[in-house]
């Protein structure tokens, strides 16, 4: 178990993301002393990997401008 902070470097993501993810059950989580530890195991940093690749966006250009939209 790390803490919120300790989750959010090693996954890669802001610590808002890691609240999110515990909120939508994607991360087990546990509250010890008013703190919250997060479990993480290969599985989990294999998955949040996978995840990001899959959110990457790609930009859609507007004809004639070249405005990007993501």
């Amino acid at each position: 178990m790390v803490t919120t902070s300790e989750a959010s470097e090693i996954l890669g993501i802001s610590l808002q993301g890691i609240h999110y993810r515990i909120k939508r059950n994607q991360l087990k989580s546990e509250k010890k002393d008013g703190k919250i530890f997060v479990y993480i195991d290969e599985e989990t940093i294999k998955n949040s990997l996978k995840n990001d690749k899959q959110n990457i966006l790609s930009p859609t250009y507007k004809k004639g401008n070249g405005t990007r939209y993501y």
